[in-house]
C-alpha cells in the first residue's frame, strides 16, 4: 500500500507547499511565505486538530478513523494567518 515512509518530506499539491512530519514543529520550511504543516502523533480530537498558523494534525484518530482529503485540509487553513518566522 505504502511505496516510501519518511520522518519529514515535503511535498506540493496544487502549487501549495505542504511539509509533512510525524510530529507537530513550531516552524517549517516556508512557514512565513504560506506553506502548509501537516502531522500526526498528537492523538488530538477533531475539536483541536487546527493549530497556530497552517498547521493540522491529520491523524487518522482525531479524524473519526478516515483519511482526510486534501480539498477538506486546504478549506480549513488556507486563510489562516501565516506562520512568523523568527
Amino acid at each position: 500500500a505504502f511505496t516510501s515512509a519518511q520522518f519529514y518530506k515535503e511535498i506540493e499539491i496544487a502549487g501549495e507547499r505542504i511539509c509533512l512530519f510525524h510530529y507537530p514543529i513550531e516552524e517549517w520550511n516556508k512557514c512565513h511565505r504560506g506553506s502548509f504543516h501537516l502531522f500526526g502523533h498528537s492523538h488530538n480530537p477533531k475539536s483541536t486538530r487546527i493549530k497556530s498558523g497552517k498547521k493540522m494534525d491529520v491523524g487518522f484518530d482525531g479524524n473519526d478513523y478516515m483519511p482526510i482529503e486534501w480539498s477538506e485540509v486546504y478549506s480549513l487553513l488556507h486563510k489562516r494567518e501565516k506562520t512568523k518566522h523568527h
